[in-house]
């Protein structure tokens, strides 16, 4: 009667329909489990597994003695764990009794009566970290009088980390960034553009003129209960080789360098920081439609060579990788000049719109190290910039004429719809795992970005000239601030 009870208690619960994560599946699979450190004659059968498992309790006078069956708890599975048990006994309850496996310690199960029914059965909801073991037992007290049975079913586990969340957000960020030094070279690229002679070094009687500058960047994005928050620094320099056609007509290729680096990544437990090397190839063409009007673009490319270090609980990570970029830009600029009575030279007002495409191209990669490493698909993320703003500046004579100063004040606006998880997401996961990566975004700045830049040229002699300017952006995600300038020294 014993064995018909206790063979009715698991077809009970073998007959449950069994809920989405509930069952020795996965991480969980009764081949991850273990049963070191048993004793005795007990016996483990996983034949109705994933749906539940029986352990058989020892019988062979072995006081004391016990069978186990536990797992250690991967990296990123802390949290609650519950399960249905059913037990029977050849015995009496109080010298066969069913232990919990919990880290340090081995409980009675709760629920269980030592002096209760030889058929009982009950659920547990427990909560365990990561690291610990986790587990049951039965154990006996005599090792005689006949067996004890324990079936465990409805395993239900915590749900597995989201890679997403914790450990493929670094890179999907650094996406970003990279679209934000590709913007950041074609800034420098156009910023003169069409302007060398007045601001670069003009080769000999030839139409050749050479301009270099640079601009530093840092910002921080904002994080929330979803996306891990970060800074990042975007180092760039660009180096024109420009053209006189005619009066109407303009033309140059720009090489540039520069670096880029998101730190102060902490979400989650899972810490990151990346950093890349990057180079920009351009052409641009200058156009002067009229005296009052004039149009610039571009088009150009640039590559990028990652490595990256991810810390999670246990994990140590590594990544190196490659991403080549792409992107093309059209700016209009009026050129308007008022004067003011008592003023002996004019303020200029140059109002701009402009429209820019980038896209990043990366490769895909797995990580290296220990622990818990990802594999991140090959992936493309784009921007997709409407530009407007308005520059205001003035000549100023100092000293008598000795030297030019020229102040400046810009206000800029640039929307990009393409900030959305669509256009800026990727694909990531496990390395060892089979289930399908999972689409993944970070925290941006936004679609909506304003911003105030501030400048001066020192117009100092004929042959010798630079410029300074720092400018700061607010966004929807976070802020930036930025500051840069380049030099002519004619000789």
């Amino acid at each position: 009667m014993k064995i018909y009870n206790f063979l009715l208690l698991t077809l009970i619960f073998s007959s449950l329909p069994i809920k989405a994560g509930e069952n020795f599946s996965g991480n969980f699979d009764v081949n991850n489990w273990s049963t070191v450190g048993s004793s005795g004659d007990g016996s483990l059968d996983t034949n109705n597994a994933p749906d539940s498992i029986t352990i058989t309790g020892p019988n062979d006078g072995s006081r004391g003695s016990a069978q186990k069956f536990f797992i250690e708890i991967p990296s990123g599975g802390s949290g609650t764990y519950s399960f249905d048990w059913a037990y029977t006994t050849n015995d009496t309850p109080f010298y066969d009794f069913p232990n919990l496996i919990n880290g340090s310690s081995t409980t009675l199960f709760t629920g269980y009566q030592l002096h209760g029914d030889f058929n009982q059965s009950g659920s547990i909801s427990t909560d365990v970290e990561a690291g610990d073991n986790f587990g049951f037992e039965i154990e006996t007290n005599d090792g005689v009088g006949g067996r004890a049975f324990l079936t465990i079913s409805s395993l239900v586990t915590p749900d597995p980390p989201d890679t997403g969340t914790e450990w493929v957000q670094p890179y999907t960020a650094m996406q970003n960034i990279g679209l934000a030094s590709i913007k950041n070279n074609r800034d420098l690229v156009l910023a003169k553009a069409g302007q060398c002679n007045n601001y670069g070094w003009v080769i000999g009687d030839t139409d050749y003129c050479v301009y270099t500058n640079a601009n530093n960047t840092t910002a921080s994005v904002n994080g929330n209960s979803s996306y891990g928050g970060y800074d990042y620094t975007k180092f760039n320099t660009s180096l024109n080789v420009e053209k006189t056609i005619n009066d109407r007509w303009k033309a140059g290729v720009a090489y540039g360098v520069g670096s880029s680096n998101l730190n102060n990544y902490n979400f989650s437990s899972t810490t990151a920081s990346l950093s890349s090397t990057n180079t920009h190839y351009s052409i641009y063409g200058v156009k002067k439609v009229s005296d009052k009007f004039t149009l610039k673009g571009m088009i150009g490319g640039s590559d990028f060579d990652y490595k990256g270090n991810r810390n999670y609980s246990t994990t140590s990570a590594t990544s190196a990788y490659d991403t080549d970029g792409y992107t093309a830009e059209i700016n209009g600029i009026w050129d308007m000049k008022k004067n003011i009575k008592n003023m002996k030279t004019p303020i200029r007002l140059q109002p701009t719109v402009g429209v820019a495409y980038a896209a990043h191209t990366q490769d895909g990669f797995s990580e290296s190290g220990s622990g818990d490493l990802i594999t991140i698909d090959p992936n493309q993320a784009e921007s997709l910039l409407f530009k407007t703003g308005i520059s205001i500046d003035k000549q100023i004579p100092m000293e008598g004429g000795k030297w030019i100063l020229v102040p400046s004040l810009a206000l800029n606006y640039e929307m990009d719809p393409y900030s959305d998880d669509d256009h800026r997401s990727i694909k990531g996961g496990l390395t060892e795992s089979s289930t399908a990566h999972t689409k993944v975004s970070s925290k941006t700045l936004g679609q909506h970005n304003g911003s105030v830049k501030v400048g001066a040229d020192f117009i100092c002699t004929k042959d010798f000239m630079f410029n300074l300017n720092a400018e700061y952006g607010l966004a929807e995600g976070g802020d930036e601030q930025s500051y840069g300038g380049g030099f002519r020294w004619q000789f």
